[in-house]
């Protein structure tokens, strides 16, 4: 699910369904991550890693933002846009585009 799709349905998500999203992107993604981990004494992928952590870094503040009520939050649209930005220029938008789109399922 790319932006496009997702802004319209994600608008019209409650505050708390909101916030319930980005944890289970966060989940995602942590999912995603582990295929970095080393394996069989061979390193493992830290630059994946690190963009991993990077994104749920903004995610995990974008939530605490929404929980928090603080206006200085990014707008819903504009946030997303942001991880999915973020994801492009690390390879990774096909793997968020899945998150988004099962995210959205529970829903």
């Amino acid at each position: 699910m790319k932006p496009d799709d997702l802004i319209p349905l994600f608008s019209k998500l409650s505050g708390h369904q909101k916030s319930v999203f980005w944890c289970l992107i966060g989940h995602e993604i942590t999912i995603f991550a582990r295929e970095s981990y080393p394996r069989g004494g061979q390193l493992g992928d830290i630059e994946k890693l690190v963009v991993f952590n990077e994104l749920l870094h903004l995610i995990t503040s974008q939530l605490r933002h929404q929980l928090m009520d603080d206006a200085k939050r990014y707008s819903d649209d504009g946030f997303i846009e942001i991880i999915w930005a973020q994801a492009i220029k690390a390879g990774f938008e096909n793997e968020i585009a899945l998150a988004f789109q099962s995210a959205m399922r529970q829903f």
